[in-house]
């Protein structure tokens, strides 16, 4: 896990959207607190709001209570391999959201592919490059 913590700065121009636009600028932590991972993003939108999510998972690859039912019963976090950190959203026994991280060999730069189904039912895949801030 100790590869992916800290933060993470995203580059907009090396991004790419098929739901929604990309944000202008965002900022990704990801920090451990214990047997949890705390993810974790403020952003400014294409249209100029800040916004910003967390949640939290326990990299074991079972699936733990997810804090927000209206959107989630349940995420897995799991280490795929070194490189590769993903969590999976379920609602009513379906995955309704994947986000896989992955790391370029030397650690500097991590690509998020966040992947679901739009409110129209089809899906898609969103992919952004960030790179590692160093403290």
């Amino acid at each position: 896990m100790e590869p992916f913590l800290g933060a993470w700065r995203l580059r907009a121009d090396a991004s790419r959207y098929e739901f929604g636009a990309p944000p202008r600028e965002a900022v990704y932590r990801i920090e451990r607190d214990g047997e949890w991972l705390l993810f974790a993003a403020r952003w400014t939108g294409a249209d100029g709001r800040r916004l910003e999510m967390s949640f939290a998972g326990i990299p074991d690859g079972e699936p733990h209570d997810y804090e927000d039912p209206a959107v989630a019963d349940t995420i897995t976090t799991r280490l795929v391999d070194a490189r590769t950190l993903e969590t999976v959203a379920a609602k009513d026994g379906r995955d309704v959201a994947v986000g896989r991280r992955v790391l370029s060999d030397d650690g500097a730069e991590m690509t998020v592919t966040q992947s679901g189904t739009t409110p129209d039912g089809k899906p898609f895949a969103n992919v952004s490059v960030y790179d590692r801030v160093r403290p």
